[in-house]
């Protein structure tokens, strides 16, 4: 067998032959990657927004130290991380209903049902902060539109809430305890004051000596010194005591405490975010895992430091402590030489002026906690509350699945091109058939499209219908004599009878190795060929399980070669000739002028024998020949196919050479050979082989020539090129070809039917349906008045029996005809496409929302279609009933439309 080496021109052959495949699959690829997208959609789910602002709260009692303590960046990204803290995520989640309310936080940790619950809601949010600002995005997902916004909202307003709870607690504790300290000096200053009244008045002494009085004076300072002193030292073995509190893990808030150094106040954040971060670690975690171990090192270092910053404190304040007391001992020295009564006296007026100023200190400790607790105002405020979203933040991206689909269909289709190519035993190759048979190719038949090649020969003067496409296909000599397909006929004319010089060619016999190759056409018209050079010419039906010829031709089927042989007819009668093909049902007019046709005569099958291949081995048959062989100058006979019949091999060794017709690209090279076997066993002579239906595609000796032109005729007789392409768009439709269009136009019909689904279930967003920006609805108000925008395509929508609808806002209540209509409406959407504009509108009536259309020409943009809900009499109105559709969640922003009203 010949051996090709296969360049890029027999690639391409490849693919063109087997375009079907390269077709259909990237499109069934496509289809079906994007019905499975859709099909395995993922669950909608929608994503809400709340913002809030933290703002350091500043008051005048604690100005320099708030300025002093305040870290905007750090304490941001602390208020970020306590959103999802353990107490927050709590708060949040007893409001959401998702645990009890009456629940105690020792029983919430130690409920695991609790603790899934808040884990669930703390993974459902997202915390993160807007670079460069003092705002907070908190970002809630969940499956359910209304439900993601609750959830959102909720968090927001339970941060702020334990913010603003959280610092309100710690001035209430600071206030009481300073009225508690008040309350005990003050009675101990109204008993000192009534002891030095009662002294004085029972020992007559009103005025101290000046040194008596200098020295009770200092003597009382020391000790108001020393007083002060000993709280400070209490104060910061309180923070020791705080450090080691177990409690300070389930609330990093307790671990600030007032102070006046900033390093104190920096050391004490920095164990705050630690434990924070600890704490959000241990709901997914366990104690012992690296990062939190990591963690307990960090927070043990912090606590370290501020055990040595606390230390140093406490031996200053004790050191200063001991130089006070030393000094309140030389006093009292100093007062051992005073007079009893005067000691006494000035023992007393001290202990009233220490209580004085202790008294003092705490009203005034007193009136700032007071103001303090007055100016509480809140660090968290919340200025965008999270809105209903619109469309799901994972719709299933079916059209790029589908293009991937595509891709991927498109490599699988040319690599099973490939394999069907490599799989395929057919004939494509002169070299090839010439090799398996062992003969000549004499004629190479292109394929042809018919249709085509009657709308460039014949433009639109012949009716195009099936019967007329088939006595052109079988009589294309005759009826398209210059089509490029007579050519081939005459080329196989000139090659059989050169081969014919060596040995006497008077009877051929044309057959195939199975059905429908085409050698019925082949015989048809090589005797038509013949026939017009001038030779007398008999074309004989001796298919006898299978005729054709009647039909082709148009004649009777009776008398014809079975009659002749049995002896029931003469030959003459069973002859016909050009006049009784002129008069027959063919009815092939046109015809006379045809040079040569009078030496064409045809001999039809005749009635169907019981037993063709006996039959055929009649005496009769060869005296059949003889006789004929004496009248003609050639016999062509049309045989049955040789692999399925034995008439070919009985009638092969009668015959002087015998035409095989092998139709490209169909007939595998075994039946090939096995059809030669047969004939040679039956001593046959094979004289040539006839391909047909040759395509560029298919063959490869043909791709180089492929489909050339060349026309009789000068070029105005040539029908023009618009006739050609008309040929082409008429031909389409016929064969394999109009399968494939079928199918196609099936497929596409589909996954238009696909296409539409997804989009009106929502799945499939389409850019030119997007909606209109507020900011362009904005320009369309600027330009005209709402009413010149309400056309007669205005619609509105009545909603369902059913559906209840929501309260009508103030004031909007439908009015009677015979009242004025209002004049303003609120703006939600505006979309270029109408369907989009009803299907929201209908959305937004199943909530009770009385929503309707109008219809809007904007300057630069064209026709858009703007959904209105509510009917006011004023602005005010509209803008009121606007801002409760943000805040309930229902819309995200809105315009307020003039001169608007109901269609």
């Amino acid at each position: 067998m010949a051996q090709y080496e296969l360049n890029l021109r027999d690639y391409l052959r490849i693919l063109r032959r087997r375009k079907g495949i390269v077709f259909i699959v990237p499109i069934l690829f496509g289809v079906f990657s994007f019905a499975l997208a859709v099909l395995q959609a993922p669950t909608p789910l929608y994503r809400a927004k709340a913002v809030v602002r933290v703002q350091q709260a500043i008051s005048f009692a604690g100005l320099l130290q708030e300025l002093v303590a305040f870290h905007p960046v750090g304490n941001l990204e602390t208020q970020a991380a306590l959103i999802k803290g353990f107490p927050v995520m709590s708060v949040a989640a007893r409001k959401l209903g998702l645990i009890p309310r009456e629940v105690t936080p020792e029983q919430l940790l130690g409920s695991p049902a609790s603790l899934e619950a808040i884990k669930d809601l703390q993974e459902a949010i997202e915390v993160q902060r807007v670079e460069e600002t003092s705002l907070i995005e908190i970002r809630a997902t969940a499956a359910d539109p209304v439900e993601v916004v609750r959830i959102a909202n909720t968090v927001a307003e339970a941060f702020q809430e334990d913010n603003f709870a959280t610092r309100s607690r710690q001035v209430r504790e600071a206030r009481e305890f300073i009225e508690r300290q008040l309350e005990e000096v003050g009675a101990k200053l109204g008993q000192s004051e009534d002891e030095v009244k009662s002294f004085k008045e029972r020992n007559q002494l009103f005025i101290l000596p000046e040194g008596t009085r200098e020295v009770v004076t200092q003597l009382a300072g020391l000790e108001v010194d020393s007083e002060r002193i000993r709280r400070a030292i209490a104060e910061v073995e309180a923070q020791f005591a705080l450090l080691d509190d177990e409690r300070v893990r389930a609330r990093p808030a307790a671990l600030s405490p007032e102070a006046t150094d900033p390093v104190l106040s920096k050391l004490y954040a920095s164990l705050s975010d630690l434990a924070l971060e600890r704490e959000n670690l241990l709901l997914t975690l366990l104690p012992a895992h690296p990062q939190v171990k990591q963690l307990d090192t960090q927070i043990g270092n912090v606590r370290q430091s501020l055990r040595q910053v606390l230390t140093a404190r406490l031996t200053v304040l004790r050191g200063r402590a001991g130089e006070l007391r030393r000094g309140i001992a030389r006093l009292r020295q100093e007062q051992a030489v005073i007079p009893e009564a005067a000691l006494d006296m000035a023992r007393m007026e001290r202990d009233v002026k220490v209580n004085e100023r202790l008294f003092s200190l705490l009203k005034e400790k007193h009136q700032e906690a007071l103001i303090r607790e007055k100016e509480q105002v809140p660090e968290v405020s919340v200025v965008r509350p999270a809105t209903g979203p619109l469309a799901p933040i994972n719709p299933p991206r079916a059209l790029p699945k589908a293009a991937i689909g595509l891709v991927v269909g498109l490599i699988v289709g040319i690599v099973l091109a490939f394999v069907a190519e490599a799989l395929d035993t057919s004939i494509g190759a002169i070299d090839e058939v010439e090799a398996t048979l062992g003969t000549p190719v004499l004629g190479v038949i292109p394929h042809v499209d018919i249709r085509a090649e009657i709308y460039q020969q014949k433009g639109e003067a012949v009716p195009l219908d099936r019967e007329t496409e088939r006595k052109h296909a079988f009589l294309i000599s005759l009826l398209l004599p210059k089509s490029r397909i007579v050519e081939a006929y005459l080329a196989l004319r000139t090659n059989l009878l050169f081969a014919g010089l060596e040995r006497d060619l008077k009877t051929v016999m044309v057959t195939s190795s199975t059905q429908r190759e085409g050698k019925t056409t082949v015989a048809i018209n090589l005797a038509i060929v013949l026939a017009q050079l001038g030779k007398r010419t008999l074309l004989v039906e001796a298919d006898l399980r299978n005729p054709l010829l009647h039909h082709a031709f148009g004649i009777p089927k009776e008398p014809g070669l079975t009659e002749v042989v049995l002896g029931s007819a003469s030959l003459d009668d069973a002859t016909r000739s050009f006049p009784d093909i002129i008069l027959g049902e063919a009815g092939v007019e046109g015809l006379l002028g045809q040079p040569g046709l009078d030496n064409l005569f045809l001999i039809p099958s005749g009635y169907q024998p019981p037993n063709p291949t006996e039959f055929l081995s009649a005496q009769g048959m060869a005296s059949f020949l003889a006789e004929v062989r004496q009248r003609y100058d050639y016999i062509i006979l049309d045989v049955a196919p040789v692999l399925p019949l034995a008439d070919p091999s009985i009638l092969g060794a009668r015959v002087d050479g015998t035409l095989i017709v092998v139709r490209v690209g169909r007939v595998a090279r075994a039946a090939l050979r096995r059809a030669r076997a047969l004939l040679d066993a039956a001593k046959s002579r094979v004289v040539g082989v006839c391909l047909t239906g040759v395509r560029a595609e298919v063959s490869p000796d043909y791709a180089e020539m492929a489909y050339y032109r060349y026309r009789y005729g000068p070029p105005e007789t040539v029908t023009g090129a618009a006739s050609g392409w008309l040929g082409w768009l008429g031909g389409i439709a016929t064969g394999r070809v109009k399968t494939l269009a079928f199918w196609l136009l099936l497929l596409l019909l589909l996954a238009l039917a696909l296409g539409v689904w997804t989009w009106r279930t929502g799945y499939l967003k389409l850019p030119f349906l997007s909606a209109l920006p507020l900011e362009a609805a904005r320009v369309a108000h600027s330009v005209a008045s709402f009413p010149s925008m309400l056309g007669p395509r205005a619609v509105d929508f009545s909603p369902p029996a059913e559906v209840p609808r929501r309260p009508s806002p103030p004031d909007a209540a439908a009015a009677p005809e015979v009242s004025p209509k209002p004049t303003y409406a609120v703006q939600l959407h505006a979309f270029r496409s109408e369907d989009k504009a009803r299907q929201v509108v209908a959305r937004y009536r199943a909530r009770g929302l009385p929503a309707f259309t109008a219809e809007a020409q904007i300057p630069g943009a064209g026709r858009w279609w703007r959904v209105l809900a509510g009917e006011f009499e004023t602005r005010d109105k509209a803008e009121t009933f606007g801002w409760d559709l943000v805040l309930e969640g229902t819309a995200e922003e809105f315009i307020v439309a003039d001169g608007a009203s109901r269609p």
